[in-house]
């Protein structure tokens, strides 16, 4: 954490990324297999993923965020926190392997680009293309793509800088097989603002 603060505040970097073990620390068994496999169908795999994420955002994300809260830099008006955005988010949604109902959660506001203090849901909980018997609550809604462009934008970036292959959103926005739970309006709606947060 230090090292990143020190980095942010002298001006070596403006970017840093983290990945956190889920793992509780001493956890020696196959996490993936055996936890994450397993959690959107075992109550104590479900209780010990999150019992990691809580671990996480006590130790490390809710460190790293109070120390760049507590810095500033000449010629800055507010904190390295104020003026940055850290991302918060996991691997998966609700079932292993698929990025739907994935918890995004952000910490500063980019020098005033980003809305604080809102929860927000982008699901559309009326619409039933990714329900399942196993995943009843699985609902699509706007794609992690339009977050990312969002942020990007935040940063000074043009679409032409980041779009591909025509089209919009960061990152690949195929979707693959659940496209058509998706609306043509909302996949081309991909680099637009986000209501509430933007």
């Amino acid at each position: 954490m230090d090292l990143t603060v020190a980095a942010f505040s002298c001006g070596a970097t403006r970017i840093a990324t983290m990945l956190l073990d889920p793992a509780p620390q001493g956890y020696s068994g196959n996490y993936h297999e055996q936890i994450a496999h397993r959690a959107d169908s075992t109550a104590s795999a479900l209780l010990f993923q999150n019992t990691g994420y809580r671990i996480n955002a006590q130790r490390v994300v809710a460190n790293l965020v109070s120390k760049l809260n507590a810095v500033t830099v000449n010629g800055q008006t507010g904190s390295i926190l104020d003026n940055s955005l850290v991302t918060w988010t996991f691997e998966c949604g609700p079932q292993t392997h698929q990025h739907d109902n994935a918890a995004l959660i952000t910490f500063g506001s980019l020098s005033g680009f980003f809305n604080t203090g809102n929860y927000v849901d982008y699901r559309n909980l009326a619409n039933m293309g990714l329900r399942s018997n196993a995943f009843p609550g699985r609902r699509p809604g706007v794609p992690i793509q339009r977050f990312w462009a969002n942020m990007l934008q935040g940063y000074g970036y043009t679409r032409a800088e980041y779009e591909r292959n025509n089209r919009p959103g960061y990152s690949d926005s195929s979707l693959n097989q659940f496209t058509s739970s998706y609306s043509n309006a909302l996949m081309n709606s991909l680099s637009d603002r986000l209501p509430i947060i933007t």
